[in-house]
């Protein structure tokens, strides 16, 4: 976080609710932002995607399994099955996940804001863990 002009500390919004028995929840943060000219990248090699592909199509490529953004494999990051196993839970209980996209980030436009709307059922039976 130094290195890009950023506090020691970050921050994480989440913001919840229920209505007519969905819980609804509403996750985002102050970092650098969902870096969507390397997703085109890998959605362009992988084939997902067509070269005039909608950002917000860009966007969802974060839910397919494979595709990651992480320039390292690491013990928690570059394996691509992060928000791939949190949509596959979701869909098992009756939820749904969707990334929301905001402005970009960068003057270039290469990483926009963005937050998670998760919804899903208040009450639902018990599942497996995601992972």
């Amino acid at each position: 976080r130094r290195a890009a002009g950023k506090g020691e500390v970050g921050s994480i919004k989440v913001h919840g609710s229920v209505h007519h028995g969905i819980l609804s929840l509403e996750i985002s943060d102050d970092g650098r932002g969902l870096p969507l000219k390397k997703l085109k990248e890998r959605g362009l090699a992988s084939g997902l995607i067509r070269d005039d592909a909608s950002n917000q199509a860009i966007a969802n490529l974060i839910f397919e399994s494979g595709v990651s953004t992480a320039t390292k494999l690491t013990e928690i990051s570059g394996r691509g099955v992060g928000m791939n196993a949190v949509k596959t839970f979701l869909d098992r209980v009756g939820g749904s996940i969707q990334v929301l996209l905001g402005k970009p980030t960068t003057p270039e436009a290469t990483h926009y804001h963005f937050r998670f709307l998760i919804r899903m059922p208040a009450h639902c039976e018990r599942h497996d863990s995601v992972a």
